[in-house]
C-alpha cells in the first residue's frame, strides 16, 4: 500500500509518495522528473522533525529497477549501521553538501578505507564508486547531502547487515563504536 504524505497544501510537496519508513517516491509516471530546492527542504525538514523516518528522495520509479538513484540527506552524527546490499554491480557517491567520512570494511568488520568526502567545491574528495558487495558506513562530521546510485534491483532480503556492529536502537552502543572506529582509523 502507498501511504500518501501532505505536509503542506503547495504542489512540490503533493508530488512525493511513501512507501517506506525512510523514502519518498515520486508520484510522477512520466519520464522526466525535475528535482528542485522545495523537495530537498522537504526531506530535510522531515529528518529533522521526525528521527530516522523520510531521509530520501528515490528518483528510480520501483525497487525492481535496474538503477537506483537517490538524493539523500542525513544529519551530523546520525549513525549508520555498516552494511552492503547487492552482490553484484557497483553503487557510487557524490556529495552536495557537507562532510562525510565513507568507511569501507573486510566482510569481518576491520576497517580497510577511509574515504574523506565534502561538497563539491570544497577541497577534498566528492564523488567516489565502490562494488556493491563492500560493507561500508558513513560517519557523518556535518550535516550532509549526497546522491548515491546504485544497480538494482533492490531485494530487502539481498541486504546484509553487518553483525559485528551495533544495530543502531542503543545510542550509547552506537557513540562507542563510532570512537573505536575513528581511533583504529587514526592510528592505522
Amino acid at each position: 500500500m502507498v501511504e500518501t504524505l501532505y505536509l503542506n497544501p503547495c504542489a512540490n510537496f503533493m508530488k512525493w509518495n511513501v512507501r517506506n519508513r525512510s523514502a519518498l517516491f515520486s508520484k510522477s509516471e512520466n519520464n522526466v522528473l525535475e528535482i528542485g530546492t522545495d523537495d530537498i527542504n522537504l526531506i530535510s525538514e522531515l529528518s529533522q522533525d521526525r528521527h530516522e523516518i523520510v531521509d530520501r528522495l528515490c528518483i528510480h520509479k520501483a525497487s525492481e529497477d535496474p538503477l537506483h538513484q537517490m538524493i539523500i540527506t542525513h544529519k551530523k552524527r546520525k549513525y549508520i549501521q555498516p552494511h552492503r546490499v547487492n552482490r553484484v554491480g557497483e553503487g557510487s557517491y557524490l556529495v552536495l553538501e557537507g562532510k562525510l567520512d565513507l568507511i569501507v570494511f573486510s566482510d569481518s568488520g576491520t576497517p580497510e578505507k577511509r574515504i574523506r568526502m565534502t561538497g563539491y567545491g570544497k577541497k577534498g574528495t566528492f564523488f567516489c564508486r565502490l562494488p556493491s558487495a563492500t560493507f561500508r558506513t558513513q560517519i557523518l562530521w556535518e550535516d550532509s547531502l549526497f546522491v548515491e546510485t546504485r544497480l538494482g534491483p533492490f531485494r530487502y532480503s539481498e541486504k546484509e547487515i553487518a553483525h559485528w556492529a551495533p544495530n543502531g536502537k542503543n545510542c550509547i552502543l552506537n557513540e562507542q563504536y563510532v570512537r573505536s572506529l575513528i581511533e583504529k582509523l587514526e592510528s592505522s
